[in-house]
């Protein structure tokens, strides 16, 4: 199973419900789920007067853990089993967030007890869509002391003893996948640094090789030029001595 917590306002009081699937959701996935959730609690605990308002969704957040702020929910990728989620509705004058500290989190109250009828919450779920086309609301879980995350911490407040214990072990198994990852950028950059100085150095030689070749080539050019001006200075030579026997011997 897949445990996300999930908190929203209700009636004036947050509730923060552990929802299940059986494996990561995508986001229609999860915002259907928390429709049907959310509107059985509706029904099983909807105060003496109040209309029957179907819940539905403005916007979601997902509290990061490393970053240690909310952020919006846009893609699957940034779920993690057991992450603190928080549903923001559309304000009306039957609904308006308020400020007030995350609850520990509670299974989700049973069906049976309210009989909700699951077909509501999927036409609910036909006429909006998790966009920023609609009106977004101002309100935010983030508590009154700046700089924090929310008061309830994931990993230390109530729950079952099962879910606390399970929650905690995953929170240490990301963190261990948090310092492989550091590790692994870390070599990574290693890496890319060593193989940039072999490069350069790999260049340097190259450089030198052909320095060294053109020398000696010019070298051999040199030795060249030499031997071939000895070799003219000797046939001048031996030409002049040739004429001067030829000269001789005709006197």
């Amino acid at each position: 199973m897949y445990f996300l917590l999930v908190c929203a306002d209700l009636y004036g009081e947050k509730l923060n419900l552990e929802i299940t699937f059986p494996t990561m959701p995508t986001i229609g996935e999860l915002q259907r789920k928390i429709i049907e959730v959310y509107n059985n609690e509706a029904n099983v605990k909807r105060p003496q007067g109040y209309p029957a308002v179907e819940f539905s969704i403005a916007r979601l957040q997902i509290y990061d853990d490393v970053m240690l702020k909310w952020t919006d929910l846009v893609a699957c990728t940034q779920l993690h089993e057991y992450d603190q989620l928080y549903a923001f509705q559309p304000q009306s004058p039957w609904h308006i967030d308020v400020q007030k500290d995350l609850p520990p989190p509670r299974p989700p109250t049973s069906t049976a007890r309210g009989g909700y009828d699951a077909s509501f919450s999927s036409n609910a779920y036909q006429q909006q869509s998790y966009n920023n086309s609609y009106s977004q609301p101002a309100a935010s879980p983030v508590p009154a002391t700046p700089g924090h995350g929310p008061v309830y911490q994931v990993a230390n407040k109530g729950g079952s003893p099962q879910t606390v214990q399970r929650l905690e072990d995953q929170r240490r198994r990301e963190a261990a996948l948090q310092a492989e990852l550091q590790r692994m950028h870390e070599e990574t950059a290693r890496l890319e640094a060593q193989a940039a100085a072999e490069a350069e150095e790999e260049r340097r030689r190259q450089a030198e090789e052909a320095d060294r070749h053109l020398r000696q080539k010019e070298e051999d050019m040199r030795r060249q030029r030499e031997a071939l001006l000895r070799a003219e200075e000797e046939y001048r030579r031996m030409h002049e001595e040739a004429q001067y026997r030829h000269q001789t011997t005709r006197r």
